[in-house]
């Protein structure tokens, strides 16, 4: 009889069981220092948890708890650390939906920054609820502004007082709440790195970390 899927040699009807490697693990290969690693200045760090899986070179900032900046917690900085709304945030309220999921990234207590590509203010947590997959945010005080869909409003952390470059990649979890996140280390000074592996780079950046842009690298003084 022959051999193969559907068939057997058992001398009766059935399938003998397999193994089919279908898959092929993912190497994911970057290139962060042009100048050698061992000469930057570099810090431990805890990302916060909740964010999912992070690569090298993803700027980070401080997450600020109570109105103070907890150094020891990190969060992306830029379009990775934001959260879409579900729906519109309107003016004089003071709760936005977003995915549950995303909850995880933030807690009460929390600041942050909310807005849209027309306007954005920081505000306080107050309570985070979770009911079918969906997030309800409440914050002390209301909404400024009103922060609509159509211009992709977001909910992130408060841009903390300094900036810092992951130097690895790293899995902080997601999907639940209390989440531990991770622990990485950090650029925060000597370092020429490659402009095209670092990620959420901009001025504010650039000026927070005495740093200057030359050809195709970022230089970290």
């Amino acid at each position: 009889m022959p051999i193969g899927i559907g068939k057997t040699t058992a001398g009766r009807a059935g399938n003998v069981p397999q193994v089919n490697i279908t898959g092929y693990h993912r190497e994911v290969q970057k290139r962060l220092f042009y100048s050698r690693r061992e000469q930057a200045l570099l810090l431990e760090k805890t990302v916060r948890g909740g964010f999912g899986n992070l690569e090298m070179g993803q700027v980070m900032t401080e997450v600020y708890v109570d109105g103070t900046a907890v150094r020891d917690f990190i969060v992306p900085y830029g379009a990775n650390g934001k959260a879409l709304l579900l729906a519109n945030a309107t003016s004089g309220q003071a709760t936005l939906t977003i995915d549950g999921d995303e909850a995880a990234c933030f807690a009460v207590g929390d600041l942050v920054n909310v807005g849209d590509s027309n306007s954005n203010a920081n505000y306080e947590i107050d309570d985070i609820s979770i009911t079918d997959g969906v997030a309800t945010i409440t914050v002390t005080g209301t909404w400024a502004e009103h922060y609509t869909t159509a211009r992709d409003a977001w909910i992130q952390h408060r841009r903390g007082g300094k900036f810092y470059v992951m130097d690895q990649h790293v899995d902080a979890g997601g999907g639940d709440a209390g989440v531990e996140g991770a622990l990485t280390s950090v650029v925060i000074a000597n370092a020429v790195l490659y402009q095209d592996a670092v990620i959420g780079w901009d001025s504010d950046v650039a000026t927070n970390m005495n740093a200057l842009t030359d050809g195709v690298y970022y230089v970290i003084r």
